[in-house]
């Protein structure tokens, strides 16, 4: 059965029951547009900017036209079910978590609300698992339009007021571990920030740290124009702490790209931040100190440290198993790296074989037991990575570094999820702008396998961590790669491709479903349909095709 032939099967059910049962519902002649609305990270985001995720046992699509999210979930082997569930008027921000267990839908309501039924600005938790249900409604006093979510899935932020009068330094803090079924409508934690004319820009969670008192906090660290914001989110009777940066040259503040963190190592150093300045070669170092108040429970220092040129990213590493912290700074300009010793600020040059500009940890995917940090190394303005082994770094800086030459600038590095599997944790994705080709990266072996492709692809890694999905918006073929092997599949389907993923079906995480999603034009209504395969072992001849999706449970 084709598309059109079961949507017109549908038609022909409904125009029997507008004779014979009072009329059909005005939503069987609302089109289905598919909604634009890009992720927070637009770079990493493989739905081409509409508003659908894939979950980890379902795919969120959604329906403007209908104030709703079309749940799609796999009750078996090449079974679909479509459910929809509400959400608010005039949504502005759909965003799935960093595990992909939950989605976030942000709405501004009815604007402006003259009664009292028009619907205010809300946020909704939705659990994305093989049954998906609302878990959570927040009520908004005004509309907001940003969402920021926390890596570790603890912690949400809403901000960026839209009200007549707003005030950009008041955040809405959700905390996710509170997160229930229920339908009561819930209040988010609001913090004003103080201010000193600076607006929030961006956000750094960072993971728990010791404070002088040997609690273990969280610390949303808020990157202003020309200071930082700090809020305590294990102490919420705490103000933030308001922390300036330097003056530059002209006399004016200097602005915060980046800020980075490491706990605390026993006998050596505490906890501290550190914070990347825009266009300056200084690097300000925060230690966490001992509260000089009742009102906190820590303290900031700081240290103002030169590194000899911008550096394009900051990160601690260690030198050892049981220490040795520096702070490294990669400088292009300079094709080195600096290791800044947080103690003494003295700084070690470390010359490196190209400019890179990013360095990523990956000491732990590599061995269990190796005695320092080892960095990954890469960047989009060269062809090379290298492997970076600190333990060495002091007196034999070229022996640390094992260089790699690629057929492609790397601009991205994608982790395997590890929230269902750890099995292929030690892999990493290496990926650049507008290349036909990817890498997959072998790192206890340090191996780099090369992936050719015939067109720039979209790759979208699954949620259970064991494949990799790569197709081209618009396209009827993509491809499934395993790693182990480490073998491509070509599949095809017979509509244009929009998005694939796979999720589990509710038979459990062993037993899978792929889907690859069609948005489908006739010139004159637009349709979302689906064809369906075995999420283990796709095959090109054995697939479920499902049109006319957006007609499913409307009644």
């Amino acid at each position: 059965m084709n598309r059109w032939t079961k949507a017109k099967g549908l038609w022909g059910l409904s125009l029997l029951c507008s004779v014979g049962c009072g009329g059909r519902p005005d939503a069987w002649d609302t089109a289905f547009t598919p909604t634009p609305i890009a992720a927070a990270d637009p770079a990493m985001d493989p739905s081409g900017g509409y508003a659908l995720r894939g979950l980890t046992g379902s795919i969120a699509v959604l329906d403007r036209s209908q104030n709703e999210v079309l749940m799609l979930t796999s009750p078996g082997r090449l079974q679909l079910a479509a459910t929809r569930l509400p959400v608010g008027r005039d949504v502005v921000r759909f965003e799935s978590s960093a595990a992909r267990d939950r989605l976030f839908v942000l709405s501004r309501g009815v604007t402006p609300r003259y009664r009292d039924t028009d619907e205010p600005p809300q946020l909704l938790v939705f659990d994305g698992g093989i049954a998906p249900v609302p878990q959570a409604r927040y009520a908004l006093k005004d509309p907001y339009d940003q969402l920021v979510i926390d890596p570790l899935g603890k912690w949400l932020i809403v901000h960026g007021s839209e009200g007549l009068v707003s005030n950009p330094n008041e955040l809405l803090l959700v905390d996710l571990a509170e997160v229930a079924d229920g339908d009561e409508p819930r209040t988010p934690r609001s913090v004003t920030l103080n201010s000193y004319g600076g607006k929030p820009k961006r956000f750094v969670f960072t993971s728990e740290l010791t404070m002088p008192n040997d609690e273990r906090h969280r610390l949303l660290v808020v990157q202003r124009e020309k200071d930082l914001a700090i809020i305590d989110l294990d102490d919420e009777d705490a103000k933030e702490i308001t922390v300036g940066l330097p003056q530059d040259a002209s006399g004016g503040f200097e602005s915060p790209v980046d800020v980075v963190f490491h706990d605390a190592i026993p006998g050596e150093v505490g906890a501290m931040l550190a914070v990347q300045l825009a266009e300056d070669p200084n690097v300000y170092i925060l230690p966490i100190q001992p509260s000089e108040s009742d009102e906190h429970a820590f303290s900031l220092g700081s240290n103002l440290v030169d590194v000899g040129g911008n550096p394009s990213m900051l990160d601690f590493v260690r030198t050892s198993k049981d220490g040795g912290l520096r702070l490294a700074a990669l400088v292009p300009s300079k094709q080195a790296a600096r290791l800044i010793d947080p103690t003494s600020s003295k700084v070690t040059d470390v010359a490196l074989p190209a400019p890179f500009r990013k360095i990523r940890r990956v000491t732990g995917e590599v061995s269990d037991d190796t005695e320092q940090d080892i960095a990954l190394l890469y960047g989009a303005t060269t062809n090379t990575i290298a492997f970076w082994q600190l333990g060495v770094t002091v007196g034999t800086p070229y022996r640390s570094i094992d260089a790699y030459d690629l057929g492609v600038s790397v601009d991205q590095v994608l982790d395997v999820p590890t929230g269902e599997s750890a099995e292929f944790a030690s892999r990493k994705i290496l990926a650049g702008k507008d290349a036909r080709q990817f890498y997959v990266l072998d790192l206890p072996s340090r191996k780099s396998f090369p992936l050719d492709t015939l067109s720039n692809l979209t790759l979208n890694l699954s949620p259970n961590g064991e494949q990799l999905w790569a197709f081209q918006p618009g396209a009827t073929g993509f491809a499934q790669l395993t790693f182990d092997p480490l073998q491509p599949a070509s599949i095809y389907t017979q509509q244009p491709i929009a998005f694939v993923h796979d999720f589990a079906t509710r038979n459990g995480q062993n037993e899978r479903s792929a889907i690859a999603l069609h948005l489908v034009s006739d010139g004159t209504r637009s349709s979302l349909g689906a064809t369906l395969f075995d999420g283990n072992e796709p095959r090109t001849d054995e697939t479920a095709y499902y049109p006319a999706l957006e007609l499913e449970g409307i009644r």
